[in-house]
């Protein structure tokens, strides 16, 4: 695939060059055949053997049978490369750059019956620092992961209802990093504090009728929009996520990392405290504004709603909590 692009956004009148992009997706492969042949596999060898023929997009399967065996297979032609690992690009004129082939099924990641006796698979990193291919960086951070590895290790022999319930875990892991450190915090103003302490005896739940989560998820936007807007073009300013919740929490460990400054304030140097004590006070207003003064009136199911319009008329609008 080739795309002709402009050389700088800030210079377009230069002249342009061409961007080819390569994806094993569009090499003709047998993903149908082998989603048919998972359909009908009887045991372990033949549901690998079944997902060696899917080509793209990567999945991650997993596998049980009726005798009590469960399995996980990483599924999809991966590509074997020379220099580089795929997250940026690569000089196309340069061929140690270029594709060595796929990476063989056999050494793609599966694991068969393992000691825990559960297997989770949401999309985290599934490798560890011994794997010698590149797979890609997209992957989830971990925290939903290990909140599902957490239930099934503290659960009782699961049942249809108890496992059920997993799936309506809304607890929001990442919070246990920032919550401590923002209680914290020595917050002047009184009507701030007030909504500090909606976080006092917080269980990290997301529940429509929290207020601690409101309060939560303003403040996080807030710390995001005080420690980056002011350094990163607007085209890349955070927008939540597992990466960027991971980048949070590094630099919640440094207080006086450079990122914490902002860059506008030319006789002053903040610190993490600061940019926190910023973002609470920011949140009180917001919120206040948005719902109601009182704390007990403050709801997350208020400020986190889906509107959807239904294809067949965009007259007609509804919205979910």
């Amino acid at each position: 695939m080739l795309q002709e692009v402009s050389a700088s956004k800030s210079d377009p009148s230069k002249e342009p060059y061409g961007v080819a992009l390569s994806w094993t997706a569009l090499q003709p492969g047998r993903s149908m055949d082998a989603l048919l042949r998972i359909d009908q596999a009887q045991n372990f060898n033949e549901f690998r053997d079944a997902a060696a023929l899917l080509s793209a997009p990567s999945q991650n399967l997993i596998y049980a049978d009726t005798s009590g065996n469960i399995g996980y297979q990483l599924a999809g032609a991966a590509p074997l490369r020379g220099e580089g690992n795929g997250t940026k690009p690569s000089p196309g004129w340069d061929q140690s750059y270029d594709w060595k082939g796929l990476i063989p099924f056999a050494k793609l990641p599966y694991i068969f019956n393992p000691p825990s006796g559960f297997i989770v698979a949401a999309n985290q990193q599934v490798i560890g620092a011994q794997y010698p291919y590149p797979l890609g960086s997209a992957f989830s951070y971990g925290w939903r992961s290990q909140e599902i590895i957490d239930r099934l290790r503290d659960a009782p022999p699961l049942t249809m209802d108890s496992a059920e319930q997993i799936f309506y875990d809304d607890t929001i892991r990442f919070a246990a990093d920032l919550v401590p450190i923002l209680l914290k915090i020595k917050v002047p103003d009184p009507w701030v504090v007030e909504g500090q302490r909606t976080l006092v005896g917080w269980d990290y739940s997301a529940s429509k009728d929290s207020a601690a989560a409101a309060y939560f998820n303003v403040v996080c936007h807030n710390i995001f929009k005080l420690t980056f807007r002011d350094e990163l073009p607007e085209e890349l300013w955070p927008e939540g996520g597992d990466r960027w919740y991971a980048v949070l929490t590094m630099l919640l460990k440094q207080p006086r990392n450079p990122w914490w400054d902002d860059v506008t304030t030319k006789d002053k140097i903040e610190t993490r405290d600061d940019i926190l004590l910023a973002a609470m006070i920011n949140a009180r207003k917001e919120i206040t504004s948005l719902m109601a003064r009182d704390t007990d009136q403050w709801q997350w199911g208020k400020l986190h709603k889906v509107s959807a319009a239904q294809p067949d008329s965009g007259n007609q609008r509804h919205q979910a909590d």
